[in-house]
Order: structure tokens, then sequence, then C-alpha cells
């Protein structure tokens, strides 16, 4: 009876070891491709800029044509009219690389401070039905920078895994009058100080030569 309690236990053993195995490599194989990047069924096709109850869409591949030839269809003509810059400084804006490090932004993205980054920015760039915005920005992201470690506005809009992407006019505006009294806030606190230090110095500095 112990003989064959030991057998069984030691197939059992057995099973267990090479359970684990194979459950270690599917893991890691999921791991991998998670990491590699999730491949969206479809990228976004338009972006719409909505503003209240007002709306303009864009073809991504009308942008991408605006960037590699100059060439502008009408809604791009019209997106560029309303931001009243230069085309050209439009075209390079778009097409401006940030380096980044794969890994890097992928770890990054993955935490809690960086999923609080991208649910913030899911307030003004986010899919219509407003779901899933953390995975989409997340996605289009890593997508972007898998290949080469860079980053541009056009290749986010390109790797956006839905076929519409939204950006609320609103929002932004809000958010980027939020930036501005924070950084002339930040100024005021730095200059203070930094007044207080050359008055302080006066005596001691001039303007000569």
């Amino acid at each position: 009876m112990g003989v064959q309690a030991g057998k069984l236990a030691q197939g059992l053993s057995g099973r267990v070891r090479k359970a684990l195995r194979w459950g270690g490599m599917c893991a890691l194989g999921v791991g991998s491709s998670l990491l590699v990047a999730q491949v969206p069924s479809s990228a976004a096709q338009r972006v719409i800029i909505t503003y209240g109850p007002l709306q303009q869409s864009v073809l991504v591949e009308d942008l991408e044509r605006f960037v590699e030839t100059g060439e502008m269809s009408s809604s791009v003509r019209f997106l560029v009219n309303l931001s009243g810059q230069d085309p050209e400084n439009v075209r390079q804006v778009l097409d401006y690389k940030v380096g980044v490090n794969f890994l890097f932004l992928h770890n990054v993205l993955n935490t809690l401070p960086g999923e609080y980054l991208l649910f913030e920015t899911g307030n003004f760039i986010h899919t219509k039905s407003r779901r899933a915005n953390i995975q989409s920005l997340r996605a289009a992201l890593v997508l972007s920078a898998r290949e080469n470690n860079e980053i541009s506005i056009l290749e986010f809009l390109q790797n956006y895994p839905t076929q519409d992407m939204y950006i609320d006019g609103v929002a932004v505006t809000r958010f980027s009058r939020q930036v501005s009294r924070f950084v002339d806030q930040f100024r005021g606190f730095v200059e203070l100080p930094i007044a207080i230090i050359q008055d302080f110095l006066g005596g001691f500095l001039c303007d000569c030569d």
C-alpha cells in the first residue's frame, strides 16, 4: 500500500511539474505577445474633433498625404486654417518624432501613475463610447514606439486601435487653461525667491563690462 501510494505521489508530482512547465511557457508566451504589443484589429481611419454640438472629421490617410506631400484635402485645409498656423509648421508638428524607449514606455504606462495619466488624457482623446480609453491610448503609444523607439502625432493617430478617434475640443481648451494657470503660478513661485536673492546680492553685483 505504501509503495503504491509512493508511486502515485511520484506520478502526480511529475504531472504537476510538467503542467507547471507548460503553464510557465504559456504565460511567457502570452506575456511576450503583450509586451511586443497588441496589434489592433483596425487602426484609426478618422479623427473627429468635437466642440460642443459641432464636429469636424478628417481622414487619417488625408493627414498622411499632407505630411508626405503637403497636399491638403478640404478637411485638412479647414483644420489648418482653424489653427491659424502656417501649413508647413503643422506638417512638421504632425511628423515631429520624440525619442522614447519602448520597454520603458510600456512599463511606465502599466503603473498606477501611468494609468492615471492615460485616464486624464482620455477625458479629451477618447473612443466613441468613451470606454476602454486607457487601453486604446496605451496601445497607440506602445505600438508607435515599438519599431524605432520614437513617437510622432501622426504615428499615434495611425496606431489608435479604433476606427474613429474623438478629440473633445472643449476639454482640450479647459485642460490647456489649467496648464497655463499652473505654469503661471509656478513661475510666480520661482520668481519671488529669485528676486529676493537678486536684491540681497545687489550690493555685490554690478553691470560692469
